[in-house]
């Protein structure tokens, strides 16, 4: 068994690659498959139910388009009422952008143009303010590319309640409303002509009483006053005469009067209220037509959208969508089809899962079976002691630390609430427990009066707070009255949109109650939600009173920070307590850790390890004799690699690299390729005259002495000098450019330095050779075997002829990166001694002193015409522009215009051949 279980948990590997694989999977089911495919043909159909339904709407053509929560995310499901067909299953990622969590979809609806049109709410970094809302239209199958119909900005205000409303879709025009405090306005979008029509302003009356809400019915308006009356209207027309009133009072509250949205079917306008009540408008009444609590669980049918497919009512509830015609109640099946995409993306959060869970329960067992050090051991003994004591600590000193907090939040909160009432004592409040004339100026009074408060410094106690009055309804319900942040109307509105429950007991006049809820932290709930409550003085018939919320993501975001830090905390406590204790073990297994890295560094190549161990103990003594060890074969390999090194000196170390040898002792007898090659010739002029006048070791001085200047110049150009002929240098070239700039800096180093008498010719060719090692078994050398190598030599030869400095073929000029940027000279084509082919040669002028190169440049074009003349047979011609050169030329400084003279001259008109032949070397 303890075999079987180090070979399955013995190597850690396994599990970390179980790691990156959870990760892959991960990155897989969020990123890449989810809602990206749509292939029925690979896995047979699968359909869910959605969880929540959010929006419901139908086109003309029975098309339904179903805005869903399902599997905790967003989804549009489109289907036809007449065939049952689904043909469209996205999320709101798709629409919006992929998991941008800054813009939230709301109002989807379907168009009789076949598109799909919705609201878009863009938050900034505080996700609790709205940046900006846009009305977009985008296609079912490409719902990326939206267009943008309209879009607001709200720059520099805290929006929290979505002002653009209420999209409806009839007689093939999109109508939405903008609705604020100040103003109302309505809007027309015709597809066709993608015209916006914009309606004046509706705005407060004389007592300002203003529009809160106002939806569209057909191609009517109905529009709901803050003073209970509600119109209907058309696009940009007066209210005219109100059709009825809601609720008088507080003490005549009835929720079930809450107008939510409409739709009208012919003349007929039908709205839903707030619950589940769907009612027919008629004669100042609002008359119940059906209540969806017959229909379906009292929990899951709230009313979310009421549309009309021309003939019937379409009513969609957070449970369902049902058809309600001459009254009978269908439920319509939405079920959604998933796409492959959705399936592989649970698949691969599935795979991600469990390999996490393997991967957690392998390094477990790893820990378990694998070989115990001493270090390991010492470990293993200590750390859990260590982490379950830290753990004990920390977690009660965070205990304290929120229960600190805690005190310091509510005491804060509640000086707020106590300093707010204060403000608002003497307040008239009349106006917000019915709803009369009076309702939207004390609306709008006090409501700039809690902004003012919750914006005003004084009040400033490090978090943001948001301030409303609510009253009770008759039934004992909570009632929002008007907010400094939420759009809110007085008698409209239900408790539930806010924090507190009816457990919470109410304070008595002028006091304040605080409520906590505390969350655990490993919850997905709030970590903590916090508000005073305090009942207002002097309010006349209605008990109001004053909720003061802080804005809790700061409370949350404050707890996560102190369990960051308790966190570090403990994990620096257990870091140095762990440390502390393991000193001991490490101090005992260091010096063989030492040792066993020294060792490990010496087999990889690395010479100069050592185990730096001091100790005068056993361990000093295993140490040392590694390090002894170390030594001794560091000497023996630097002798072997000053060995090496002197070797190069004879055969240069290019060759192993133009070889392919990785040392110099792989180089073997027969090893020869190919290559392209620069070759340059350099000789010294007349040596053979001076050495006679020299004595041996004054021979060895003189050429040692040219070469140690000329070596140097080879290697700074990137060549090397393959070998050394008596009183001339072979070198070789990767690089045209670097070969001729190294006979320009060898002319003018060796031969034009100050008190130099040596004269040197220079000869470079470039072309194809064979680089190899030739010689027998006991006497080898690298050499270079081809014509280029004897070309090079004879137009090195030629600089004597010429009385030039430097002669480059023209296989060499066309290989230069830019040779326009050398003074060149051209001197015709020429056959040498020895050589079949014949070869266009140039002159180097930039190595000459400056009056010589001058000299030659000055009839250099007129040279070339010359020789053009010569080469097509026009010796007459030549003649005549040689000659006229040749007068005004000085003979020292250029001898070539002479030797062509000559050269041309004593031709015999049977050779026919125009070129310069050399016939001696």
């Amino acid at each position: 068994m303890k075999a079987f279980l180090k070979k399955v948990f013995g190597k850690l590997r396994w599990f970390l690659l179980l790691f990156g694989v959870t990760i892959v999977f991960e990155f897989i089911s969020f990123l890449i498959l989810p809602y990206s495919l749509d292939d029925d043909d690979i896995l047979p159909k699968i359909y869910v139910e959605p969880d929540e339904i959010m929006d419901v709407s139908v086109d003309s053509d029975g098309n339904m388009a179903v805005y869903n929560v399902t599997d905790a995310n967003y989804m549009l499901t489109y289907l036809n009422l007449n065939t049952g067909e689904q043909f469209l299953f996205k999320t709101e990622y798709d629409i919006v952008g992929e998991h941008d969590y800054s813009n939230e979809l709301r109002d989807v609806i379907a168009g009789d143009d076949g598109r799909i049109y919705a609201v878009i709410s863009s938050y900034g970094s505080r996700d609790e303010f709205i940046q900006k809302e846009t009305v977009i239209s985008f296609l079912p199958d490409d719902p990326q590319s939206h267009d943008v119909i309209f879009t607001i900005s709200y720059d520099n205000e805290f929006v929290r309640a979505r002002r653009l409303t209420d999209l409806s879709f009839s007689d093939g025009i999109l109508r939405f409303s903008y609705v604020d405090y100040e103003k109302t306005v309505l809007y027309q979008y015709d597809p066709a002509s993608h015209d916006l029509d914009t309606s004046h302003d509706y705005l407060p009356d004389e007592n300002g009483n203003f529009i809160f809400q106002a939806a569209a019915a057909g191609d009517k308006y109905v529009l709901v006053r803050s003073d209970g009356y509600t119109f209907v209207t058309g696009f940009d027309e007066p209210l005219g005469e109100s059709v009825m009133k809601i609720h008088e009072s507080l003490d005549d509250f009835d929720r079930e009067r809450l107008i939510r949205g409409n739709t009208a079917i012919g003349d007929d306008i039908y709205t839903y209220n707030a619950g589940s009540s769907v009612y027919r408008l008629e004669d100042g009444q609002l008359t119940e037509i059906v209540n969806m609590n017959d229909y379906i669980d009292e929990d899951l049918s709230q009313i979310v959208s009421l549309v009309s497919d021309g003939e019937d009512l379409i009513i969609g509830v957070t449970g369902g969508v049902f058809r309600y015609s001459n009254g009978n109640v269908e439920p319509i099946e939405i079920r959604q089809k998933t796409e492959i995409g959705y399936i592989l993306g649970n698949i691969a959060d599935t795979i991600g899962t469990l390999a996490l869970i393997l991967a957690v329960i392998g390094v477990i067992m790893h820990l378990i079976v694998r070989p115990k050090t001493i270090l390991y051991k010492q470990l293993v003994s200590v750390i859990p002691t260590i982490a379950v004591l830290v753990i004990v600590i920390a977690y009660n000193l965070y205990g304290i630390t929120i229960d600190q907090q805690n005190l310091m939040n509510e005491s804060k909160l509640k000086a707020v609430c106590t300093l707010c009432m204060k403000e608002l004592e003497g307040n008239d409040f009349s106006g917000l427990t019915s709803m009369d004339a009076n309702t939207g100026k004390t609306c709008t009074e006090l409501r700039e009066k809690l902004v003012d408060l919750e914006m005003d410094e004084e009040y400033d106690v490090g978090f943001g707070y948001s301030l409303t009055l609510f009253s009770q309804e008759k039934g004992g319900k909570y009632v929002p009255l008007v907010s400094s942040r939420i759009f809110t109307v007085p008698l409209t509105t239900h408790y539930t949109e806010y924090y507190f429950d009816d457990s919470v007991e109410m304070p008595a006049d002028g006091e304040v109650t605080i409520t906590l809820k505390s969350a655990s932290i490993l919850s997905r709930e709030r970590l903590s939600e916090l508000y005073a409550v305090g009942k207002l003085k002097d309010t006349g018939d209605s008990d109001i009173y004053l909720i003061a919320v802080p804005q809790n993501y700061n409370i949350t975001y404050s707890r996560l920070d102190m369990w960051f830090q308790t966190a570090l905390s403990v994990i620096a406590i257990f870091a140095v307590v762990t440390l502390i204790l393991t000193v001991n073990a490490i101090y005992v297994t260091r010096g063989i850790t030492k040792a066993s890295k020294a060792i490990k560094k010496i087999a990889s190549g690395d010479l100069s390890a050592r185990a730096d161990y001091k100790a005068k103990d056993e361990l000093g003594e295993i140490c040392g004799q590694v390090n002894n060890m170390a030594s001794s074969l560091q000497d023996m390999f630097d002798e072997k690699d000053k060995t090496e090194k002197f070797y190069y000196k004879f055969v240069p170390e290019k060759f192993r690299v133009f070889l392919g040898k990785e040392n110099f002792t792989d180089l073997k007898l027969g090893d020869a390729k190919s290559r392209e090659l620069t070759i340059l010739f350099c000789d010294i002029r007349s040596f053979s005259i001076n050495s006679e006048i020299m004595t041996a070791k004054e021979n060895f001085e003189f050429i040692n002495g040219v070469y140690g200047k000329a070596g140097p110049i080879v290697r700074e150009n990137n060549g090397f000098i393959d070998k050394y002929i008596g009183d001339a240098i072979m070198a070789l070239f990767d690089n045209a450019d670097d070969a001729v700039r190294c006979g320009i800096e060898l002319y003018k180093r060796v031969v034009l330095a100050e008190d130099s008498n040596i004269k040197i010719g220079v000869g470079i060719h470039s072309g194809m050779a064979m680089v190899g090692i030739v010689g027998e078994s006991e006497r080898l050398s690298g050499t270079v075997i081809a014509d280029a190598v004897n070309l090079s030599s004879r137009l090195e030869s030629l600089t004597k002829q010429y009385k030039t400095a430097m002669l480059v073929s023209k296989d060499t000029i066309d290989r230069l990166s830019d040779a326009d940027i050398y003074n060149l000279r051209y001197l015709g084509i020429m056959q040498v001694a020895g050589v079949n082919e014949v070869k266009s040669v140039y002159e180097v002028l930039d190595c000459l002193p400056d009056d010589v190169r001058e000299e030659r440049q000055s009839h250099s074009m007129e040279l070339r015409e010359a020789i053009k003349n010569f080469h097509m047979g026009n010796r007459k011609e030549a003649v005549e522009i040689l000659t006229r050169i040749e007068e005004n030329c000085d003979d020292e400084k250029d001898t070539v215009i002479k030797m062509y003279l000559d050269y041309i001259r004593n031709m015999s008109d049977e050779d026919k051949g125009n070129v310069f032949r050399f016939t001696r070397k």
